[in-house]
């Protein structure tokens, strides 16, 4: 089972619709690690190429308000609750008319036009350090690898890089070896494709997505 929104302390009533003016229509997109008891930790947020302006930081210090108090219901296997490293979600803020309001996707949407909105992102629970084996710096990757209803990994592909010393496919092998919670969609398990992009650019380890710089 995975971790999910559903929960008493829930992100989405924690977060505060941030104080911009004029109408809205601003998505959010996040990576967070969350624990064996539904603490967000380690949260990484990153705006969409419609949402470049300078408000967009006060969106993502709302989200990261929130994640302080928030908590989810954490993921289960074999009945324990397991620790997810990789738990993808969305934010949408919208305001029109004065009405506003603020939806939370656990997924980052690509999927929603052909897998609808009940639909939860596959989500990485045991994975191996995912740089052994490369030391360089300077390293950007998009990553696609198959995940089957059952949660097991298919081979993968490097989809975009900026990779001078040939890191992808060590990082490709690492994240093949870690273990997969399936995506869900109305409430049964799902094949899908997850994706991960990352970097290393001489600095601490950070998710990086196309078009975001």
């Amino acid at each position: 089972m995975p971790a999910s929104l559903s929960h008493e302390r829930s992100l989405k009533s924690h977060i505060e619709f941030p104080d911009v003016a004029g109408d809205v229509d601003t998505m959010i997109r996040c990576h967070a690690t969350i624990s064996r008891k539904g603490k967000i930790h380690k949260n990484l947020c990153f705006y969409t190429d419609r949402s470049r302006d300078r408000s967009v930081r006060r969106f993502r210090n709302a989200i990261g308000k929130a994640v302080r108090r928030a908590r989810l219901q954490p993921a289960l296997m074999n009945g324990e609750a397991v620790r997810v490293v990789d738990f993808k979600y969305t934010v949408v803020f919208r305001r029109k008319d004065g009405n506003e309001s603020i939806t939370v996707y656990p997924s980052h949407l690509r999927e929603k036009t052909t897998l609808g909105l009940n639909y939860s992102a596959a989500q990485r629970y045991h994975s191996w350090d995912l740089w052994h084996g490369c030391q360089s710096r300077g390293v950007r990757l998009w990553i696609a690898l198959p995940v089957d209803e059952r949660g097991f990994p298919g081979p993968g592909r490097v989809l975009s890089s900026e990779d001078p010393t040939g890191c992808g496919q060590k990082f490709l092998r690492n994240l093949r070896a870690s273990r997969f919670i399936p995506a869900m969609k109305d409430g049964s398990p799902v094949a899908s494709v997850y994706t991960l992009c990352f970097s290393n650019r001489g600095r601490p380890i950070n998710y990086w997505m196309p078009g975001t710089d």
